[in-house]
């Protein structure tokens, strides 16, 4: 229904802006990512380290520890908490 195809696209739009960085020294922080369930942005902040074909990363202080996959210009970062997050090469 309309309604649910509007609300997906507005859900969608507020992850438009999300941004992550991983810096050589194992450090990582999405930025502009939503505040779900609550209207707003938050920055996450974390470590991340290679494992096998894919990366360990930890977020919020441990609290949030996801598996990130790069394929192609796509980081997908899975588990943990919520959703599933997509990443894409920003000069792509």
């Amino acid at each position: 229904d309309a309604e649910e195809r509007n609300a997906h696209r507005d859900s969608n739009d507020r992850f438009t802006k999300a941004t992550l960085v991983a810096s050589p020294d194992n450090q990582v922080f999405i930025k502009n990512l939503p505040a779900l369930p609550a209207e707003g942005l938050q920055t996450l902040e974390g470590k991340w380290g290679k494992l096998g074909d894919e990366y360990d990363v930890s977020l919020s202080g441990g609290t949030d520890k996801r598996t990130a996959k790069i394929e192609n210009f796509r980081l997908s970062l899975s588990g943990g908490e919520g959703w599933p997050l997509v990443f894409v090469k920003e000069d792509y």
